[in-house]
């Protein structure tokens, strides 16, 4: 068990209406944490005047492209062309963690609200047990919230918690530009069929950039043409690599277990069981082929 003065928040995103709830529960459940907001410019923080004085405010400038939805025509299909937030997230979240200076640190978006301090309990829990050292990278395992079983590397990054070093391993990686925002204009997909059903011009989901920069750029070899796959390509070797990355690194468990909730009803797709969506036993399960 850890103490709350060992733990920072990293709380990282646009200022939405659910940010000032954000700060006040870890206010109410931690009152003894560093609490840092990472944002960029523009956004308006007047709603957080009367709670500012007590937290650090960083504000990255945003100089990036917008990589959002605009129009995409693919094998005589018209799609809307999916975008993402990929180049402020890592921004912010880099420049946000150079200001932690706890061993440990919680990085949750703008819009979730700490529900108890079971972090303090759970958040070194997990760093005993067993690991395959040919894919370990991070000192200690890191907690997420759940993964995609249909995709490699596929981790949810909405809550990450664990040591601070090993969080600036994770995210502190190369901010992509235009050729992965725009990969299938000049690529074609390794799965049309999965492609077409879900159209877009990058290469990799967020969650599996992530995870996949963080692993070469820490010396771990995954496959030697990782670099020239995409998200439609999954296969049983792939899925098997990402198994054993996720056991030996980080530790799923549910949100009421980490202390920390979606708050926009939009989010609450993420308590509702989804077989698709792999929890703490199935975390275990893959755990215990070590």
């Amino acid at each position: 068990m850890i103490s709350a003065q060992e733990l920072s928040f990293l709380v990282q995103g646009p200022i939405v209406p659910e940010t000032k709830k954000t700060i006040q529960s870890i206010k109410e459940f931690y009152p003894e944490s560093s609490i840092i907001l990472s944002t960029w410019d523009g956004m308006d923080t007047s709603s957080l005047l009367a709670i500012e004085k007590d937290i650090t405010v960083v504000y990255t400038e945003d100089n990036f492209e917008n990589y959002l939805m605009t129009k995409l025509e693919y094998a005589g299909k018209k799609f809307d062309k999916k975008g993402n937030n990929l180049h402020r997230q890592l921004a912010t979240i880099k420049k946000g963690l150079n200001f932690v200076k706890t061993k440990y640190c919680v990085k949750l978006r703008t819009d979730f609200e700490v529900t108890s301090d079971a972090l303090l309990q759970n958040i070194s829990k997990y760093k005993k047990f067993n690991l395959n050292n040919d894919y370990k990278y991070l000192t200690e395992r890191v907690l997420i919230t759940g993964s995609d079983k249909n995709f490699p590397f596929f981790f949810f990054d909405f809550v990450y918690a664990g040591l601070t070093s090993d969080l600036r391993k994770i995210f502190c990686i190369d901010i992509p530009g235009r050729e992965y925002f725009n990969y299938f204009e000049n690529h074609i997909p390794k799965n049309i069929s999965t492609y077409l059903g879900n159209p877009s011009f990058y290469q990799w989901i967020p969650e599996q950039y992530i995870v996949i920069a963080s692993l070469l750029q820490n010396g771990v070899k995954i496959r030697k043409d990782i670099e020239r796959l995409d998200w439609t390509y999954v296969d049983p070797e792939l899925i098997g690599i990402s198994n054993l990355v996720l056991a030996s690194n980080f530790c799923i468990l549910q949100f009421e277990k980490i202390g920390i909730m979606p708050r926009k009803d939009s989010l609450k797709w993420l308590l509702k069981k989804n077989e698709s969506h792999a929890k703490f036993e199935d975390w275990m399960s893959v755990y215990t082929l070590l």
